[in-house]
């Protein structure tokens, strides 16, 4: 893990800045409750300096409220509709 987040680091705020970077996370709650602080504050430094490196990062998850409420950055979505099923 520690590795990828090197990498990922380095990609985002050593290349030039001039290029495109995108860092999505998909199901990063469990990154968010990981052991290790150091993942935390990764994706948390990542979201206040990717701008600057003409980046972004995007967390993906299906379980809205294990985000914190709390946070100014936090945008709530209301839900769409439930797409129709096929009845079997």
């Amino acid at each position: 893990m520690f590795s990828l987040i090197i990498y990922i680091e380095g990609r985002m705020y050593q290349s030039s800045r001039s290029a495109k970077k995108l860092c999505v996370i998909d199901e990063g709650w469990m990154l968010l409750n990981f052991k290790s602080d150091k993942i935390g504050n990764f994706i948390e430094e990542g979201y206040r300096t990717a701008r600057r490196h003409y980046g972004a990062y995007i967390t993906i998850t299906r379980i809205s409220r294990i985000l914190n409420p709390k946070e100014p950055a936090r945008r709530r979505r209301r839900p769409g509709p439930t797409p129709p099923t096929k009845s079997s």
